[in-house]
């Protein structure tokens, strides 16, 4: 009987080891995390970009139809193989009838044995991080101050969860199918209350998700933070807005 337990007991540990080792070849087989966010000095991406934002007096919104340009500018600082870039936006009118103008300057931080990080509007935020596979997991807005039920506007952003979904897949978007896409839900759907609105109750939406293609970065994010408020009159509250950013033209 004791030589059974001993051969059990020991089974159990090899299984333990071939699952850890399992869990170590696919960290190490999978792709560098900036293969889905190329950051070589003169790539660009182009997007119509759908924003949503509340009306003058905030009881109805307004939707704004811009093209965006997004181009790696310049080379910053390189150390510890931690690679520092800088980001140019530009910003004109969704057909593109003018001239792109600067809008605003971003950062990229590219940790290569670990993750990609963007600085935009002084927040940074893990955009994707090693290993890349279905399903993991990670703090995506650790660095910024959102404490929860606090003062700060960026009390919403607070706790979540980035994870990996349809690593691998393809992915299809104004017309364009790219083979190889990532999917980040950086926040699951949130309605509170769940149900159809109703402009005498109070109603908030949070939600964001952003897809990228293989050697191409960024193709789809849908981002929404809308509240409803109804004292100290029913309107929607100041920092509502939704943005929908689509793929157009890339080199």
């Amino acid at each position: 009987m004791k030589k059974t337990v001993f051969l059990l007991g020991s089974a159990v540990l090899l299984m333990a080891g071939i699952t850890g080792c399992s869990d170590k070849l696919d960290d190490f087989s999978a792709p560098e995390v900036d293969t889905y966010f190329p950051t070589e000095v003169g790539k660009y991406i182009i997007y119509d970009l759908d924003s949503t934002v509340p009306g003058q007096f905030g009881t109805d919104t307004i939707v704004r139809k811009y093209a965006v340009k997004e181009e790696v500018n310049a080379l910053l600082s390189n150390e510890n193989e931690v690679k520092t870039y800088r980001i140019y936006r530009y910003i004109t009118d969704q057909a593109r009838l003018n001239e792109f103008k600067p809008e605003n300057t971003f950062a990229v931080i590219n940790n290569k044995n670990t993750n990609v990080q963007k600085v935009e509007d002084n927040l940074k935020y893990i955009k994707v991080q090693k290993p890349v596979r279905e399903y993991f997991e990670w703090p995506g807005n650790s660095y910024i101050n959102s404490e929860l039920n606090s003062s700060s506007p960026y009390a919403h952003l607070y706790g979540w969860k980035y994870r990996y979904e349809n690593v691998g897949q393809p992915f299809t978007i104004n017309g364009m199918t790219f083979d190889e896409t990532i999917t980040v839900v950086q926040k699951d759907y949130e309605e509170l209350p769940e149900g159809p609105f109703n402009p005498n109750y109070y109603k908030s939406w949070n939600y964001s998700v952003e897809v990228y293609a293989k050697n191409v970065g960024m193709i789809y994010k849908h981002f929404a933070h809308l509240t409803w408020q109804v004292t100290p009159e029913r309107a929607w509250e100041d920092g509502s807005f939704r943005v929908i950013m689509k793929i157009k033209e890339h080199n």
